[in-house]
């Protein structure tokens, strides 16, 4: 992962935008357990994990936060509870080239 994100940052023009799942998000980590044949990583994506590969990719993190989208896959009344008690279903993370 950290090579495509200097990927990104090469190519970029301004900032990189990471979207990435919230594995203290209950939901999202069971869902990640029962699907981990396919993304066999995702559980270890917390917000401290997104922020260090975009650091260890030389980039500035602008914002760092947990972001509650109805949009993508957290429309479920599961999600949507995850929600409520504290963890949001996803990791946004915004950087931008180190002195730029």
């Amino acid at each position: 992962p950290i090579d495509a994100i200097r990927e990104m940052a090469r190519i970029a023009k301004k900032v990189i935008v990471i979207v990435e799942i919230n594995n203290t998000n209950l939901p999202i980590f069971l869902v990640t357990l029962l699907y981990r044949s396919v993304e066999r990583n995702a559980v270890r994506y917390n917000l401290g994990k997104v922020k260090r590969m975009v650091t260890d990719a030389g980039m500035e993190i602008v914002y760092a936060g947990h972001l509650n989208s109805k949009f993508i896959s957290g429309n479920s009344i599961l999600h949507q509870i995850g929600a409520r008690f504290g963890a949001k279903p996803y990791n946004i993370v915004i950087g931008k080239q180190a002195g730029r």
